[in-house]
């Protein structure tokens, strides 16, 4: 009987220690902050020990938390949002971390993004499809939503495919991944695009009507993302009428500048036919008007033959 009592003050003396030296730990933990995010996957419930850090706590305040849930973690794509007092009033539910100081942002974030793609991939397969349509354009993306896939189509091969078409600003693209069995599952991604392009933008303030000379634009980079119409080359600008007025800063559009045909049909133009080394000159009769940069069929005079030429200047044609 007496050994029975011994073992059992022994036994209590050592549990009481341990429960002490339990104590004391929490007691002298630093304040312990909980995270405002945290992402998720396959966890089935959102435990307060997800939402530390374990270099923040001890193995004896982290297996009190884990013990305590906050509820079923959110399903795939989707989130859950748990405000202070939520958090607070889980912790208190726990007498063993009452001493404990705890850091607690207004809201925490639990999001389930399942796997997710590399981002900067995705992005340049998408641009360099759409340069190939933009050659000299400068593209970026500047949002991208990229589509939850489940952890079956985790490192599994994908492809994308668009429309062809070049987008203006917002795009939503298909985003095929394969199964294991060969099986292509489709998922959707968007986002928006930035196109900037170099185009000729005005020095100064000019009235319908007035000539644009070489010293009343320069050439920038632009965002051009939702524009309309397209950008006169240098050669369709200089010497033309505005045709609207604009301001200093305004870019030049087609629209702006009043295009004044260079050749018009049964005039008689300068052709010229040859390389830089030689060339030679003679005249031709057009069978219809252009402009500069046009291409226009005009008939040789001596022969009567029909040739065609690209207009280079005002009365004068180009043969290569």
């Amino acid at each position: 009987m007496r050994r029975t009592i011994e073992s059992f003050i022994l036994t209590t003396a050592l549990l009481l220690a341990v429960l002490s030296r339990a104590n004391a730990e929490i007691e002298t933990q630093a304040p312990v902050r909980i995270k405002a995010y945290l992402k998720i996957d396959s966890s089935p419930s959102v435990r307060l020990s997800q939402l530390v850090e374990m270099k923040q706590v001890s193995m004896t305040v982290y297996d009190q938390l884990d013990k305590i849930s906050l509820g079923s973690a959110p399903a795939l794509g989707e989130q859950r949002i748990y405000s202070s007092s939520v958090i607070a009033q889980a912790l208190r539910s726990t007498t063993e971390l009452a001493s404990l100081k705890f850091v607690i942002p207004n809201e925490v974030k639990v999001e389930n993004r399942g796997y997710e793609l590399n981002e900067e991939v995705v992005k340049s397969d998408l641009l360099n499809v759409w340069k190939d349509q933009c050659a000299d354009c400068e593209l970026s993306i500047k949002r991208i939503a990229l589509p939850v896939l489940p952890a079956d189509l985790k490192d599994r091969p994908w492809r994308l495919e668009t429309d062809g078409r070049l987008p203006k600003g917002n795009f939503s693209s298909k985003f095929f991944v394969s199964k294991a069995s060969g099986e292509e599952v489709l998922f959707w991604l968007s986002g928006q695009l930035e196109i900037k392009k170099l185009v000729p933008v005005l020095n100064r303030a000019l009235q319908m009507g007035q000539r644009i000379g070489g010293e009343d634009y320069r050439w920038e980079w632009r965002d051009v993302t939702m524009a309309t119409d397209g950008f006169p080359s240098e050669k369709n600008i200089e010497g033309q009428k505005m045709r609207l007025t604009a301001n200093a800063g305004d870019i030049l559009f087609f629209q702006t500048i009043a295009r004044e045909k260079a050749v018009a049909r049964g005039e008689v133009v300068r052709v010229h036919v040859g390389e830089s080394e030689w060339q030679v000159s003679l005249e031709a009769v057009t069978e219809q008007d252009g402009y500069v940069g046009d291409t226009v069929n005009l008939r040789n005079r001596s022969t009567n033959r029909v040739i065609s030429g690209e207009v280079i200047a005002r009365g004068e044609v180009r043969i290569r």
